[in-house]
């Protein structure tokens, strides 16, 4: 059988990444073939919750990338001008765009291999 790779691209607070690691668990459950790789674009936490570190403990099928900060510091321009937060927001994840494409070809051409 293929190996299927889903790659969640997380941008959101702490709580939203647990959220999501709960489910992908569920979708690892349903799938035996399936990975899953989360890409955390926003600075990283200090520290994941209880309940996230328990699931990816007992789940070997699910990885971490951390996406270094941009350099670019966005949020000044949000305090010293009238940007909107909308645009502030799409500012970053620009940004980020060239590492997240570069880590999602690099585990798309491990799979392929």
């Amino acid at each position: 059988m293929k190996k299927l790779e889903l790659v969640f691209i997380h941008l959101a607070a702490s709580s939203h990444l647990t959220a999501s690691i709960q489910f992908a668990n569920r979708l690892l459950d349903q799938e035996k073939n399936l990975s899953i790789t989360v890409l955390i674009v926003t600075p990283p936490q200090t520290d994941l919750d209880p309940l996230t570190k328990l699931i990816v403990s007992s789940n070997d099928r699910i990885r971490f990338t951390i996406i270094p900060p941009a350099i670019t510091n966005h949020f000044s321009l949000f305090t010293s001008s009238s940007i909107s937060l909308e645009m502030l927001a799409n500012m970053g994840f620009e940004s980020h765009k060239p590492q997240v494409e570069q880590v999602v070809y690099g585990i798309s051409s491990i799979i392929s291999s």
